[in-house]
């Protein structure tokens, strides 16, 4: 027999501690976002995952098909400005539950309608019923979880993208392969209503919903805690939401049309195509934690994005040259790094930004008014890219696609840098 140095009273007492940590609020919360968030990945993405069988089965152009890309990103951006000023009057738990509800409704109706102007309509109204969730998502997790299990909220959200994004893509590959692109749409659904049943059941706040303000030693530096927002922390919010425009841009483009990539260069089949684009979702996963470690080593989240937007610059040259020499494993590598550096840039400033400076953010407004703001303008990025790279695609090719991204990307890199400056300054300027 292995004791593996573990007594069996050490072993009851870890269990023990498991289960109370499942039942604790922060846990209950924690996974009620995660969960209705990655399901709602499922329900946005299943598009971008299916636009190679769209665009050959229904005889679509890609700026047809990028264009109702760009409706669903136009209603979602538009949306969030609008649900953050209002989330402070809503009933959470009602409204998130018929916002998931809704979503499902759309799926299923996506791939029933004729023709690319019904669907565009559909998909617009799915970007309003989605755009309710993530400021609600954040209002939540700074009203119900502690200081101490924040950090570990923000790392598990992290990955709910990526999750979702698996998801979608997988259930897309599983459907494309047997011809029925259509069940994507039914699948997502079905998750989108379960996730709707599992929030209403679970959601139970508590009798108190003021949020502590006290930050985690863990999760910023000290200097930051004055209780004012200010002239330099508005200046840095507007680089920052700046910053979100380009990389919105670029991840996003690099969700909707990787598969098309692969697709039309490389001679693969769409199927292949798609499953090969789960590496994106797949590497994303270790974005969360590689985030942390770095927030750790670099309180600035400006400076954060300025190394992370110089590694997708290096990357998008190594999809050029990938595309030139017809190299399908430097192009995949490639993808990866930048779909990972992307997320973790989404990450800092969605989340991290939002949730470490919140103490600042609540002297003017609310928390989930600012993650709503800055969701916005990464969605202005997302709603120009999906529509404008797939026209340019159409006219000028893959390479010129990636050109464009490049000179993107150096942009966000130019912004990051003027915020790291800013955010230096005023780091070492407070008491």
């Amino acid at each position: 027999m292995f004791s593996f140095g573990l007594s069996s009273r050490r072993v009851v007492q870890y269990i023990v501690c498991l289960m109370k940590y499942a039942l604790s609020r922060d846990f209950r919360f924690t996974f009620i976002c995660w969960l209705a968030y990655s399901c709602a990945y499922v329900g946005r993405l299943n598009f971008n995952a299916s636009i190679v069988p769209i665009t050959e089965r229904l005889a679509m152009s890609k700026a047809d098909v990028g264009l109702i890309g760009s409706c669903f990103f136009i209603a979602y951006g538009c949306g969030q400005l609008v649900n953050a000023f209002l989330s402070k009057y809503y009933n959470t738990r009602i409204v998130f539950f018929f916002a998931l509800l809704t979503s499902a409704f759309l799926n299923l109706l996506f791939p029933l309608v004729p023709g690319p102007m019904a669907m565009r309509v559909i998909w617009f109204l799915n970007g309003c019923a989605q755009s309710v969730l993530w400021c609600n998502i954040v209002k939540t997790l700074a009203d119900h979880v502690s200081d101490r299990g924040l950090p570990n909220a923000i790392v598990a959200m992290s990955t709910s993208v990526a999750f979702g994004t698996c998801v979608a893509y997988g259930l897309a590959a599983l459907f494309v392969r047997f011809g029925y692109w259509q069940g994507t749409f039914f699948a997502a659904s079905a998750t989108l209503a379960a996730a709707a049943v599992i929030w209403i059941s679970i959601y139970k706040p508590a009798q108190s919903t003021t949020p502590s303000l006290a930050l985690s030693e863990s999760a910023i530096p000290a200097p930051v805690l004055r209780p004012r927002l200010g002239g330099a922390m508005i200046v840095l919010f507007l680089l920052i939401c700046v910053g979100g425009i380009a990389n919105g841009f670029l991840k996003d483009g690099l969700n909707i049309w990787v598969p098309s990539v692969l697709y039309e260069s490389f001679d693969l089949s769409p199927s292949i195509a798609i499953l090969l684009t789960l590496l994106l979702p797949i590497v994303s996963i270790f974005g969360a934690q590689l985030n942390r470690v770095f927030h750790e080593k670099i309180a600035a989240h400006a400076e954060m994005n300025a190394y992370l937007f110089l590694a997708v610059a290096v990357f998008s040259t190594g999809i050029l040259v990938a595309l030139y020499t017809q190299n399908l494993i430097t192009i995949l590598f490639c993808f990866s790094g930048m779909a990972l550096c992307l997320g973790m840039i989404n990450n800092t400033v969605t989340s991290m930004f939002v949730l470490n400076y919140r103490r600042r953010f609540t002297a003017v407004f609310t928390v989930g008014l600012a993650a709503g703001i800055i969701n916005t303008f990464c969605y202005v990025g997302s709603a120009s890219s999906s529509y404008l790279l797939g026209a340019l695609a159409q006219s000028r090719g893959w390479l010129a696609v990636f050109v464009f991204m490049l000179g993107v990307a150096v942009f966000g890199l130019l912004v990051s840098i003027l915020g790291a400056f800013h955010e230096r300054r005023l780091l070492w300027n407070s008491p």
